[in-house]
C-alpha cells in the first residue's frame, strides 16, 4: 500500500522535528572558549559526564539502531515476498 501525500508530509515532518530535538541540546550547552591562538568550542552538560553519556546512548539509539532495526526488517519482508513470489516469464 502507498501512503498519501498528507501522510507522507507529515513523516517527513515527523522526521525534521525529532532531528531539531535531538541537536538542540548540543546547541543549549554549546560554550566557545577564546584561547591564544586557537577558539574552542565544546558542551558543557549542566549534570557532567553522566548527562553526556545518556545523550550518546540516545543518539545511538535513535540516529544508528532504530534505522538498522527498520532497515532489517524492511529488507526480510521484501526478501520473503519475492523468494515465495512467481519468476516472470516462467511458464
Amino acid at each position: 500500500s502507498q501512503m498519501s501525500a498528507k501522510a507522507t508530509k507529515m513523516v517527513i515532518g515527523s522526521i525534521r522535528i525529532l532531528a531539531f530535538l535531538l541537536a538542540f541540546p548540543q546547541c543549549l550547552y554549546s560554550k566557545i572558549k577564546v584561547m591564544p591562538g586557537r577558539t574552542l568550542c565544546y558542551v558543557q552538560w549542566p549534570e557532567g559526564p553522566k548527562q553526556h553519556s545518556t545523550h550518546h546512548i540516545i543518539v545511538i539509539i535513535l540516529v544508528f539502531c532504530f534505522p538498522l532495526l527498520i532497515m532489517g526488517v524492511t529488507y526480510t519482508i521484501v526478501g520473503i515476498t519475492l523468494w515465495g513470489g512467481e519468476i516472470p516469464g516462467d511458464p
